[in-house]
């Protein structure tokens, strides 16, 4: 479950083909590059706080009632 969620929000903020992989040796070949190609990862950093301002997920306003 928790991957599928993980899954679903990288995509819904716009990294998905770059954080979302297929197994544990993708995953360890990710986790090693990225910090080796810190444009790379500036870019993802970048993504990430653009879809702040309009990824549905992170609109709090859309939740209140959730919480009421």
């Amino acid at each position: 479950m928790a991957t599928r969620v993980a899954s679903s929000r990288c995509l819904a903020a716009g990294v998905g083909e770059d954080m979302i992989v297929n197994s544990m040796k993708e995953y360890e070949d990710r986790a090693v590059y990225l910090p080796l190609k810190r444009s790379k990862l500036q870019d993802l950093t970048n993504k990430l706080k653009a879809s702040r301002l309009s990824c549905p997920l992170v609109d709090t306003s859309r939740w209140d009632d959730v919480e009421a």
